[in-house]
């Protein structure tokens, strides 16, 4: 189940966007685990 639709059409380049349900990535990490490090260095730095 996604959506692949054509973001920007200038000939002959496209763009494309892909959506997808976030359950069909089944924890997938993006960027070696990036977001969780910073949400939790925010989290230490915020006390919380």
């Amino acid at each position: 189940m996604g959506l692949a639709p054509a973001a920007n059409v200038c000939d002959p380049n496209y763009t494309m966007v892909a959506k997808l349900p976030k359950w069909t990535l089944q924890g997938a990490q993006a960027y070696g685990g990036a977001h969780s490090r910073l949400r939790k260095a925010a989290e230490d730095y915020t006390g919380g």
